[in-house]
C-alpha cells in the first residue's frame, strides 16, 4: 500500500492550489521529500529554521500568520462546530 498524502490537510491544499510538488517543497525548503510527506501524513510535525520559514512563506505567499499550525492531516475533533453554551 502506497502513502498517499491526506487531501484534507491544509497544507496539501495550498500547495495543490498553487501548482507545488512535494518535491518542489522539499527542494525550496532544503529537505527530503519524504519529509514533506510525513508532514502532510502528520507522522511527523515540521522544525523549521527561520530561513526555511521565510522561504515557505515565500513559496506559498503567505505571511507567517496564515501558515498551517499543523500540515498534518484535519482531525475529525477540528471539523465538527464546537459547542457553545448560553447562560
Amino acid at each position: 500500500m502506497r502513502d498517499e498524502p491526506n487531501k484534507d490537510s491544509v497544507f496539501v491544499q495550498l500547495r495543490q492550489q498553487l501548482g507545488l510538488t512535494q518535491k518542489q517543497v522539499a527542494g525550496a525548503l532544503g529537505v527530503s521529500e519524504q519529509t514533506v510527506r510525513n508532514w502532510e501524513q502528520g507522522k511527523t510535525t515540521p522544525q523549521l529554521t527561520i530561513p526555511q520559514t521565510k522561504k515557505l512563506c515565500e513559496l506559498l505567499g503567505l505571511p507567517i500568520d496564515q501558515i498551517p499550525d499543523d500540515f498534518g492531516p484535519i482531525k475529525n475533533s477540528e471539523l465538527s462546530p464546537r459547542a457553545t453554551t448560553q447562560s
